[in-house]
């Protein structure tokens, strides 16, 4: 699968630690068109700046 290929799906990055933050910023950089959703138990993420235009499921319940 190449990163193209993720136009129009539905993703969700579980964590947004570096990781989660790199892989935010990879999509953002391919112009990636997706439905994209940032889970993390950590919620302060909330306020984040980057996730703008993401779904944020954060708290203790971020798996529901």
């Amino acid at each position: 699968m190449r990163i193209a290929d993720l136009s129009g799906k539905m993703i969700c990055i579980l964590g947004f630690g570096k990781e989660g933050q790199a892989t935010l910023q990879a999509l953002r950089e391919h112009h990636i068109d997706a439905n994209i959703t940032v889970a993390d138990a950590n919620e302060n993420i909330a306020g984040n700046v980057q996730l703008q235009g993401c779904t944020v499921q954060a708290g203790p319940q971020y798996l529901d």
